[in-house]
């Protein structure tokens, strides 16, 4: 038999009418003694909010920005959240690419990556719990630039780019020219991630990923590799393969913390 209905039932249309309502796209400002809260509803107030504040910190998922507060014991304000921007949750896809917004959970992330390759399915299934995969988003895990975070190293050896947007500027730059060095990253005054495109691969590559942690479930990386190569006629022409967890150290272009990587041209 079926369950019979309960007040929560009864109610159900007039509670989703007035939810609805407060739908306005009006942002919420909220400020006291111990700091400001700002969350805006469009593209165009986050970009506005974060010129007028460049030294704000950026929540969403709260998995990462939130130790900082009860372990690091540090103040942050103002406090920007972008659950409301909806134009940041964006999927698409082109004919030789994925793009996934940086409000994307690391959930949904990794059913779309998965469909690149299983390795990448894995990797992000792999990523902490259930709860922080559902909460966490793929360009806060790239954004807050751990050197240890699972997502950067396989995109960066899929040759990703990052997708970049303040005010009055809009650009795309190599991902692994966002890491600079530790605590550091390719980000003007103002500027915040979009988002994060995503090379599909080709029927001539050969990709895998491997992630070593204390535990096979729920831990963060110990190390990870992930290894792309372009294999013509059973000769390897190039390969791009990139490691997190490694200390700080220099390529020919600049100084990385956390990340080693390393792009090879054979020319036979």
């Amino acid at each position: 038999a079926a369950p019979e209905a309960d007040t929560f039932d009864a109610a159900h249309d007039a509670t989703l009418a007035r939810l609805l309502a407060l739908r306005d796209d009006e942002t919420v400002a909220v400020s006291g003694p111990k700091g400001r809260f700002f969350a805006p509803a469009t593209l165009p107030a986050l970009v506005d909010l974060m010129a007028e504040h460049p030294q704000a910190t950026i929540v969403a998922g709260a998995t990462d920005v939130a130790l900082w507060v009860t372990k690091g014991l540090r103040v942050l304000d103002p406090v920007i959240w972008i659950g409301r921007v909806r134009s940041l949750r964006v999927v698409g896809e082109g004919p030789d690419h994925l793009y996934l917004g940086a409000g994307v959970s690391l959930s949904e992330a990794g059913t779309h990556l998965a469909g690149l390759h299983p390795d990448l399915g894995e990797l992000f299934r792999r990523h902490g719990a259930a709860q922080t995969r559902n909460a966490g988003t793929l360009g806060g895990n790239i954004a807050n630039a751990s050197p240890i975070g699972d997502a950067a190293p396989a995109l960066i050896a899929l040759g990703a780019s990052l997708h970049l947007i303040g005010r009055g500027s809009e650009r795309e730059i190599p991902l692994e020219d966002f890491f600079v060095a530790y605590g550091r990253q390719d980000l003007r005054p103002g500027e915040f991630v979009a988002g994060v495109r995503v090379p599909k691969l080709g029927p001539e590559t050969v990709f895998r990923a491997y992630k070593i942690s204390k535990r096979f479930d729920e831990d963060i990386s110990a190390v990870l590799g992930a290894f792309r190569l372009t294999v013509d006629a059973g000769t390897t022409r190039q390969a791009r393969i990139a490691y997190g967890g490694r200390g700080q150290i220099t390529d020919v272009q600049q100084p990385r913390y956390g990340q080693q990587i390393v792009d090879i041209l054979l020319p036979f």
